[in-house]
């Protein structure tokens, strides 16, 4: 292959490179690299990969390949002044940049020896221009055709046919010049005759081989079998036109290669079209001609995939094509085989049975009558992308038109998964018809008379509505809210299901939502109320999705499910006929159409259309009615992009913005004049690629199909997409002032796609602040998350590594509440998060917050040690900045340390000096920041603390003011944390009822937040609860799996008490062997971490253990009794030793001690002033009165 570029020319088979047309000598090794950059042009190559093609059996350091590529550089005549020709790539590889044309070694000759009208050699041309510099404006018209052309680039899938005469050394050598001449313009008319009949498109001229594309400038439903088959005729007529008798002639005959794949297209109009292409499949088709006989056919295992059935083919196993770093499946093509259609193919793979449609309509429609007559329905139908759900949707419209006008209907987008409430938001948006020139006052205007027109109340509404519409409420007309981000977001919930539910009391309502696999956790939210409330009221919901998406509300009674299946033949046909208007269709047509689709309502539609689009139009190289209905679905929708003309420029901009686009964004990113503009978008509705809404300047526009939406995107070359993703963002960050301040992922997610790395990552991290803020932790994960991948690509400096701990403090409140406080995530988060302090020293302002996770990560982990010392840092960094606020967060933290550890004392005296620097009014911010409420966490170990030190009505007192601040917050893991919390003090009360009553209320607030630490604990604590009602063996195994649970989120906090509440239902059940095994790995647990709260109490269940023997162990009982008596004296815990007190005092009220007994005891209940109907204090009590009889 001879490649030419700048004054450059390089001779892959002789190895011979030529610079401003003289000889360079230079060395093997370099010439080597230079062909191997050369055949990879379309991509960075990683100096790995240089390493491995290059140097395959050697060890080269990185000197070395420097070095090579120095002298490279300097033998290909690249100097610091003159454009690059080999571009480094930081930190990725190199790549050859410099415009390349790629000539046979024949064309290149006959190019040559044709003389003035072949391409003159380099030297020459390169004289002649130096002498003839092109003048200024022919240069600035040169530069504006070249970003023209650069506009018109795309990235397509084509197949490639490589067509060459095979040994034309051999013919050169024995055959006289003109004779050889002959010989090339008879392979040239025989190649063009069978090319031009299968229509494909000839990319090189015609020498000693042939490269012809299928699927550019126009595709075709059956691009790859018209290649082979035209490989396969012409491989037939060049062997019959090359087939010369004479007598010492040698043989000749040709090779076929084939490749489908991705290919980069630059067309060139003018008065003789050209197209450029680069892509591996060229260079594949190329060489696979040579893996077969002369002759015959070989297509590569991508081609072969595709036509799989069509063809008879013979594996010719896998081979390493030069260049490739991994082997090529390679086949003969035989010839054609019996299965001609796509259903015959089909039927041997096994097709899949279709199904209709009239019954689902049906269906609908009787669901309908239903909520006409005040029987709320829900109706989901799931299926495929193109299954045809937007079109069962629009035939319900269709029928219920006439008699209703209460319909509203929304769609979520794949953009958007992350903004809160985003299809609500925007149907309120249409419904008062907002302009993007609406000023705040006209907008509030129409909002207040919707809600008055629903005779909902304006002064409690429109404060929470205003906001999701980016409206400022005026103070002096309406009161302020005062709610927590939480309430706010619950009432807001509230209200645009009162909104909606307000319409089916005037007539019935009809509401469709699309595409819920995009929607967000907050309009699954919004939808899992509106179905709950839907019986009671004259609606009919409709939900769309594909089968990748799982509804959250599970199964219920007024939700009718709806999975929607394939075609038949016969309701293929008569969708075709309806599309084509009645028009008559050839049999052969029709079958194609049929055979084609598979029973996918896109496919037949989107087929059928391309076949009319094709006979309208007057372009000479549109392809026959027969050859515009395509095979595949990419095929089906690039064929129907090709067809827009000057128009599909417009489809992908769409694309580029969204599946919905306005008409202001588009005019504002395409700078067309506004007839331009119009004419263009007026093409696309009438092609129905998208559909409009509204009218200019206020129109919006919808891709019919997602599909489409994804085929114009993916035709756009990556750097062209990048760029118009970032003029889509520039434009919405300058004129778009709320979509800054209302949906920063709009921007984030632009500028991630631009590559503009620096703007997006503060867009999402405004983002996810903004998602924490309205306690959607989820949504603020992803956001956060999706700013660290972003900053990883950036070079370590200290500005960079300051944002990434601003992220990694951001983000691990929300993994916190998500996964629990002992799972990898947290760990890893905080971990990276210490390095970054230590990087920026111990003086970096969020230092604080990184300590404050680590201790909690280690609280929950067990390492209560490390954890207290931790918490210690804490509060002297707190006073050490004489700031109330970390204060408030050290104190709590430290209590949970000491209490843990069996210190109540210590532990009460923090926390009662966290919550006197509470105030839930004034730190409501400071709340959603750090992801809970420290007043509620002193309040809940002060509760504790308070029960442990023989204070239980004053436990209970703190415990239901905490629940009772936490539903005045109303802060959602706040609220949890308190509900457990709660639940734990009085399953230590051992009041079975009230332990019940308050785990369930906080496992239902962790499922619906996903709050996975506390809804596993609880589970634990409502399982034992349970157990002490039913004595059920089978709660037993539940109580284990809940454990389990628990022990998956990375805690090995708590496991004391959870261990030994499992050993007691063990023992309800008479399992005392099981138990005791469970106890003594509670025992061990507190060796292991130091965890002693409950101590005492596991070495009374000892004690107990050794009195349920057959044979009881008084004596070891005894030690274990007193063990524990003498741990809850130390650690002055009055309510445990009461407890192990009534259990030693019955083993000795049992061996006759009853003095003894009632002087142990008697003390201990005497002390109590309070809590005296409490079930241990009663238990005392009647033991004490035992001894008094």
């Amino acid at each position: 292959m001879i490649y030419r570029f700048g004054n450059c020319v390089f001779d892959s088979e002789r190895k011979e490179l030529l610079h401003a047309g003289e000889l360079v000598n230079a060395e093997p090794k370099v010439l080597e690299v230079l062909q191997y950059l050369l055949e990879h042009r379309d991509r960075v190559v990683p100096r790995d990969e240089l390493f491995e093609q290059c140097w395959p059996e050697a060890h080269v350091s990185d000197t070395a390949l420097t070095s090579c590529l120095k002298r490279l550089r300097q033998a290909i005549g690249q100097k610091r002044s003159s454009p690059s020709l080999i571009q480094t790539v930081h930190r990725r590889g190199y790549r050859f940049v410099a415009d390349v044309s790629e000539h046979s070694e024949m064309e290149h000759a006959v190019q040559v020896a044709d003389g003035p009208t072949a391409v003159p050699p380099l030297s020459a041309a390169s004289a002649h221009a130096d002498q003839t510099a092109a003048p200024e404006p022919e240069r600035a018209a040169e530069r504006g055709e070249a970003e023209g052309l650069a506009r018109m680039r795309e990235r397509r899938q084509l197949t490639v046919l490589s067509c060459t005469l095979d040994d034309t050394d051999t013919l050169l050598a024995r055959l006289d010049p003109e004779d050889f001449h002959e010989v090339i313009q008879t392979l040239r008319a025989a190649c063009l005759s069978v090319i031009e009949r299968y229509e494909g498109y000839v990319a090189q001229p015609l020498d000693a081989g042939v490269l012809v594309y299928f699927g550019y400038p126009q595709a075709r439903e059956d691009d790859v079998q018209r290649a082979i088959h035209c490989g396969l005729d012409l491989v037939d007529t060049c062997r019959q036109a090359l087939d010369v008798s004479a007598v010492g002639q040698p043989d000749r005959a040709v090779r076929v290669g084939i490749d489908t794949g991705l290919m980069i297209v630059t067309p060139r109009p003018g008065p003789s079209f050209h197209l450029a292409a680069v892509g591996l499949p060229a260079t594949i088709a190329g060489r696979l001609g040579a893996l077969t006989l002369p002759n015959t056919v070989a297509i590569s295992a991508a081609t072969e995939q595709l036509v799989e059935g069509y063809f008879d083919c013979k594996a010719l196993g896998a081979h390493l094509l030069a260049g490739q770093t991994e082997p090529v499946m390679v086949y003969e093509v035989r010839g054609p085989s019996q299965l001609q259609t796509r259903l015959e193919v089909g039927a041997v793979r096994g097709l899949t049975p279709f199904v209709g449609r009239e019954v689902e309509r049906t269906l609908l429609g009787e669901r309908w009558e239903q909520a006409q007559d005040g029987m709320g329905q829900v109706v989901v139908l799931s299926g495929d992308a193109g299954m045809g759900k937007s079109r069962l949707l629009q035939a319900l419209k269709e029928d219920v038109a006439e008699s209703q006008r209460n319909l509203l209907a929304c769609r979520c987008s794949p953009y958007h998964q992350n903004t809160v409430l985003y299809p609500i938001v925007d149907l309120m948006e249409r419904s008062l018809r907002a302009r993007s020139d609406d000023t705040s006052a006209g907008k509030l205007e129409r909002l207040e008379h919707l809600l008055r027109s629903l005779q909902l109340p304006v002064d409690d509404m429109l404060p929470l509505l205003a906001p999701l519409l980016s409206l400022t409420v005026p103070p002096e007309r309406y009161a302020p809210l005062n709610l927590t981000p939480q309430r706010q977001r619950q009432q807001t919930l509230e209200g645009l299901l009162s909104g909606l539910l307000a319409q089916t009391t005037m007539e019935p309502l009809l509401f469709m939502m699309e595409d819920l696999h995009w929607a967000d956790p907050s309009t699954l939210e919004y939808l899992d109320m509106l179905i709950a409330q839907a019986p009671t009221a004259a609606i009919m919901v409709v939900l769309t999705y594909r089968p990748t998406f799982e509804p959250p509300w599970g199964q219920r009674a007024q939700v009718t499910p709806v999975v929607l299946n394939r075609l038949t033949r016969a309701q293929v046909e008569q969708m075709v006929n309806h599309l084509t208007g009645g028009k008559a269709l050839s049999t052969d047509v029709m079958r194609q159409i049929i055979d084609k689709t598979d029973g996918v309502p896109l496919f037949g539609e989107e087929l059928t259309k391309a076949m009319l689009n094709s006979e309208q139009g007057d372009d000479s190289r549109s392809p026959s009615r027969l050859l515009s209905v395509p095979a595949t679905l990419h095929d089906a929708l690039m064929a129907r992009l090709d067809q827009l003309g000057p128009s599909k420029d417009l489809a992908q901009w769409g694309a580029v913005i969204g599946r919905e686009f306005s008409y202001t964004l588009l005019a504002g990113v395409t700078s067309l004049e506004e007839a331009a503009l119009q004419e263009g978008l007026r093409q696309l509705t009438t092609a129905e690629i998208v559909f409009q809404r509204g009218l200019p300047p206020q129109a919006r526009y919808v891709f019919k199909h997602a599909l489409i939406q994804d085929t114009a995107y993916a035709s756009i070359l990556k750097r062209q997409r990048q760029a118009m993703h970032e003029r889509i963002a520039q434009v919405l960050e300058s004129w778009a002032a709320e979509t800054v301040e209302t949906q920063p992922e709009v921007l984030a997610y632009h500028y991630t796609e631009a590559e503009r790395h620096e703007q997006a990552i503060p867009y999402w991290q405004r983002a996810g602040d903004r998602a924490m803020a309205q306690s959607a932790h989820h949504e603020a994960m992803s956001h956060f998350n999706t700013g660290l991948s972003l900053l990883a690509t950036r070079p370590e400096t200290e500005a960079r590594n300051r944002l990434e701990l601003s992220l990694q403090m951001a983000l691990g409140p929300a993994l916190m509440a998500i996964h629990g406080y002992g799972a990898e995530a947290v760990e890893r988060t905080y971990a990276r998060a210490q390095t970054l302090c230590g990087q920026l020293g111990n003086d970096a302002p969020d230092r604080f917050p990184v300590l404050r996770g680590l201790a909690f990560f280690n609280i929950v982990k067990g390492a209560l040690a490390q954890a207290q010392e931790v918490s210690e840092q804490l509060l002297e960094l707190a006073r050490e900045q004489d700031d109330t606020a970390l204060e408030m967060e050290a104190y709590p933290t430290l209590a949970m340390v000491l209490i843990y550890r069996g210190e109540f004392r210590r532990a009460l005296d923090y926390a009662e000096r966290g919550l006197a620097l509470f105030d839930p009014q004034e730190h409501r911010e400071h709340v959603a920041r750090w992801g809970q409420a420290p007043g509620l966490v002193c309040l809940a170990m002060s509760a504790w603390a308070l029960w442990s030190l023989g204070y239980p009505d004053q436990a209970v007192a703190q415990s239901r003011h905490a629940i009772a601040l936490a539903q005045q917050l109303a802060h959602p893991y706040s609220l949890a944390l308190t509900y457990g919390h709660a639940a734990r003090l009085h399953q230590l009360r051992r009041d079975v009822q009230a332990t019940q009553e308050q785990a369930q209320v906080c496992i239902d607030l962790c499922t619906e937040h996903e709050f996975t630490y506390w809804l596993t604990q609880v589970d634990i604590i409502r399982q034992w609860a349970l157990m002490s009602q039913t004595q059920d063996v089978e709660g037993l195994s539940t109580m284990r799996q809940a454990l389990d649970a628990y022990g998956e989120t990375g805690a090995v906090l708590n496991q004391t008490h959870w261990l030994a509440l499992l050993m007691e239902a063990c023992w309800e059940v008479e399992q005392v062997e099981e138990g005791s095994q469970v106890l003594h790995e509670a025992l061990a647990v507190v060796e292991q971490t130091g965890e002693r709260y409950y101590e005492a109490e596991l070495h009374r269940l000892v004690g107990e253990f050794w009195l349920r023997q057959e044979r009881p162990d008084v004596k070891r009982a005894e030690d274990a009794l007193q063990h524990g008596l003498q741990i809850a004296r130390e650690q002055e815990a009055k309510s445990f030793e009461l407890r192990v007190a009534m259990s030693l005092a019955r083993l000795w009220q049992q061996q006759g001690k009853r003095g003894a007994a009632r002087d142990l005891l008697a003390p201990v209940y005497h002390w109590f002033t309070e809590g005296l109907d409490a079930a241990d204090l009663q238990q005392a009590k009647a033991l004490l009165d035992e001894f008094r009889t």
